[in-house]
């Protein structure tokens, strides 16, 4: 697995506004329909559509 990455400012917001911590998560990858996040407290890969 690729080394995660911390949110922007956009992605943050973006999870907050759908009722999710940003905190718990990290950027795995991105494309222009999806971004799969990577949960630190689950330690497991979640999908969120664009």
């Amino acid at each position: 697995m690729k080394q995660p990455k911390k949110l922007t400012r956009d992605q943050k917001a973006y999870l907050a506004k759908r009722g999710m911590r940003p905190d718990d998560y990290m950027l795995h990858s991105k494309d222009s329909k999806e971004m799969i996040l990577y949960n630190k407290k689950e330690k497991r890969l979640e999908s969120v559509v664009k």
